[in-house]
């Protein structure tokens, strides 16, 4: 089965997109507050009823909401629904969570609601504040918020419930950022639609949009269109895309931190449009080169890093590296993939703006990168001397080495948001989740009033209830 990978988008809750993906002024959370909660029951033991295929296959994770799709191909989500994250088809939920730094409340819940689904999903995968899951009949069905315009659909339409989606018909899956998407059709070709300013449609050209979804088209040999993918992802700020094929990774887009394994003087062009700035980008796929002689067998991308996974279960990462999220024992930027040292036995990757997280052959997890809101899940709140910059107004703890996330021996899946990270135990049973925590998308309230003390951030796992 072809295989599909994602990362999710960026903004702020006010509906404004900029690189400060996690400051402070987005949820008001301060990282130095109490943060001990390990091992605390997450929620409520009411949830959906499920009496067969009820196991969690797939776990999806965007902004400020978490998903997880059973072997039955149901699909429950919690956590913000302002935008018909949740969808249910409802747009208040009970709970109200209070994000943006100011006196505002947003929709949200802390338990999993059921997503009305007209079939069965054989895969989702999660957006900034948008989720698409593919059913059996290689169609999509998508719900939330699209920050960007496709088709006849109108910019930035909130949908309550799962619609099916223009031009999104046959597809093995659909990778989604803020304001790019991407679909993998069963013959390995890639499409993507959405903002193309830095080239992140792959499309060969650089326009403010591409309403409908043109093919990605490869530097060499010039512009022949992209066939043989078996996975596309999108980096968390929409800004750049890697495919896997057979035999190569091509990555397009920004490439300004070092994420197309090239060196940005060396890309053709300058995406800073309108600005003096300096932004490296291709509107072409080009080639990875610098990974090691064996087959790649998963793509995880980030904010403005890529991790490969690789067949001997080594992983190997480029592109930025401010947090330590490249897990190289240090803050610097590489241009050259590059393995993360003694890290061995992995099966799985994921990756948010800032920090990586691995699901090693024991069970295991181990995670690196930033931790200002606990994204690494081993209970520290501090690691390196000193803090890491991810932007202006964002500093925090980071490791730069992988930890282990605490507690946990039977992991089977890792999925990783923007600030928060989640995954599947105990045989596909449970899910547990912890890092940021403002609007429950860990899931942290027994009811839907939170206290300021179940909004904080959480530093070690917590079962999610009601699944």
């Amino acid at each position: 089965m072809i295989a599909l990978a994602l990362g999710v988008g960026c903004g702020d809750d006010d509906g404004t997109v900029g690189g400060d993906d996690a400051g402070a002024a987005d949820g008001g959370v301060d990282a130095a507050m109490p943060t001990s909660d390990a091992g605390r029951d997450a929620g409520t033991d009411a949830g959906p009823s499920c009496t067969s295929g009820c196991e969690i296959a797939e776990l999806a994770l965007g902004s400020k909401f978490s998903c997880a799709r059973r072997e039955n191909g149901e699909v429950l989500c919690w956590g913000r629904g302002q935008e018909g994250q949740l969808g249910d088809g409802s747009r208040t939920h009970g709970g109200r969570c209070v994000g943006g730094g100011i006196v505002e409340t947003f929709d949200c819940s802390p338990r999993p609601v059921v997503v009305d689904l007209e079939s069965a999903a054989s895969s989702v995968s999660a957006g900034w504040t948008s989720i698409c899951a593919i059913d059996g009949e290689s169609d999509a069905q998508c719900w939330g918020e699209a920050g960007f315009r496709i088709g006849s659909l109108p910019e930035e339409a909130a949908r309550y419930a799962p619609q099916p989606f223009p031009m999104l018909e046959d597809v093995e899956g659909v990778a989604e950022a803020t304001f790019t998407i991407c679909a993998l059709d069963d013959g390995g070709a890639v499409r993507c639609a959405g903002n193309n300013g830095s080239g992140q449609t792959g499309s060969g050209m650089f326009s403010t949009t591409e309403l409908n979804p043109v093919p990605v088209v490869r530097a060499e040999p010039a512009d022949t269109a992209l066939t043989g993918a078996v996975e596309v992802v999108l980096g968390t700020f929409s800004d750049f895309g890697c495919a896997r094929t057979a035999d190569e990774v091509l990555c397009w887009g920004s490439g300004e931190a070092g994420q197309l394994a090239t060196d940005p003087p060396a890309l053709p062009s300058n995406c800073a449009t309108g600005s003096t700035a300096q932004n490296r980008c291709t509107s072409r796929a080009i080639t990875i080169t610098g990974l090691p002689e064996m087959p790649v067998t998963q793509l995880a991308a980030g904010g403005e890093h890529v991790c490969a996974l690789l067949a001997d279960q080594t992983v190997v990462c480029w592109g930025g590296n401010d947090a330590g999220q490249l897990g190289t024992g240090d803050r610097t930027a590489r241009i050259v993939p590059t393995a993360v040292p003694g890290l061995t036995g992995v099966t799985r990757i994921a990756a948010g703006a800032n920090h990586t997280c691995a699901v090693l052959s024991d069970g295991g997890v181990r995670c690196w990168g930033y931790n200002r809101f606990g994204q690494l899940g081993d209970g520290d709140e501090t690691h390196e001397d000193t803090a890491c910059r991810v932007s202006d107004s964002d500093t925090g703890d980071c490791s730069s080495t992988p930890v282990a996330v605490m507690g946990v021996d039977d992991a089977t899946f890792v999925d990783v948001g923007v600030d928060h990270t989640c995954l599947v135990r105990a045989e596909g049973t449970e899910v547990w989740c912890w890092g940021r925590n403002d609007m429950l998308q860990t899931q942290g309230s027994a009811t839907f009033s939170p206290t300021p003390d179940e909004v904080l951030p959480r530093y070690a796992p917590a079962q999610v209830m009601g699944l």
